[in-house]
């Protein structure tokens, strides 16, 4: 599981630029480029990042470049609407693992077994964020996003200490994922809650496609060829899901609070080899709900000491 932070304006930003730039041993170059502002009165941000090492082994280059912007489209008083953007590129060869005379013969060599491995990767993301005040204890939040990735990825896998096999693999994934959220306030008599429900929805799309480039010994790869790449494995997946979620929040008084809640979901997937590949789709639909049960309690606040209990 992973998950992204991203920054957003709030209103006008102070303009602002700043710019890093360092170098150092080994072809290492790294800089980078941060803006604030507003344009025509809406707020936007911009990130540029760019990163490149030669490495310290033969083989081992790195490059890595980002770029993320967000902009305000609309800001209003009860109202909010954000663009956000991200593209990310990365490229690295590998030199692989040299054995103990080939490190005392040249410790920055590479291995002949991996002069084909390499890795090209973008990622780009683009987001709507928004806001709307639905009344004085309630609000809507929600975002839509859409994301790719595309990898070129050659691999080798040592089967042996001389036998070595080389793959490659082509790989594209596609997702659109959606939130709604609606947070409301319900202060009662003798506590203050709060109730939060909303739901999620996504869709997601992978085509992966490996190829056999190479596999032998020292003599095969002493002088690489690939010019006929044949297709070993190939096949696609599809990921659609949606879940309803709701939470209540009490706190009968300031040291004291306890969350109730629950989510469910479903998810539908399925699997489809492709040719030369051979077998059926497979399909499977899972349900799964996940019941939330809290409490936090503070049993001391003084100047020189505080605690709670979970």
């Amino acid at each position: 599981l992973g998950g992204v932070v991203t920054p957003l304006p709030t209103g006008p930003a102070a303009p602002a630029t700043t710019l890093s730039m360092s170098g150092g041993t080994f072809g290492a170059v790294d800089g980078s480029l941060y803006s604030q502002g507003d344009i025509g009165g809406r707020a936007y941000t911009l990130s540029l990042g760019k990163h490149s090492n030669d490495g310290y082994r033969a083989h081992a280059e790195r490059r890595a470049d980002g770029a993320v912007g967000s902009i305000s489209l609309v800001e209003g008083e009860r109202s909010n609407l954000k663009l956000v953007l991200s593209q990310n590129w990365t490229r690295s060869d590998s030199p692989g693992p040299l054995t103990g005379p080939e490190v005392a013969a040249d410790p920055r060599a590479s291995s002949p077994f991996y002069g084909l491995d390499h890795s090209d990767e973008r990622r780009s993301r683009q987001s709507l964020v928004g806001d709307v005040e639905l009344s004085s204890s309630a609000k809507l939040t929600g975002n839509i996003t859409r994301g790719f990735r595309r990898s070129d990825v050659t691999r080798t896998l040592p089967l042996s200490p001389e036998f070595v096999d080389t793959k490659h693999r082509e790989l594209r994934a596609d997702s659109l994922t959606a939130t709604a959220k609606v947070t409301a306030d319900l202060p009662l008599d003798t506590a203050d809650g709060r109730i939060v429900f909303g739901v999620d929805a996504a869709a997601h799309d992978l085509d992966s496609t490996y190829y056999q480039l190479l596999s032998g010994g020292r003599v095969e790869y002493d002088a690489p060829t690939t010019a006929a790449r044949a297709v070993d494995e190939r096949g696609a997946a599809t990921r659609d899901s949606v879940a309803a979620f709701a939470q209540y929040e009490l706190r009968p008084t300031d040291a004291l609070n306890i969350v109730v809640g629950g989510r469910l979901d479903t998810l539908r997937d399925e699997f489809t080899p492709r040719l030369p590949s051979m077998g059926v789709t497979q399909e499977a639909t899972h349900n799964a709900f996940s019941p939330k049960l809290g409490v936090s309690l503070r049993y001391a606040s003084t100047r020189r000491h505080s605690g709670h209990l979970y």
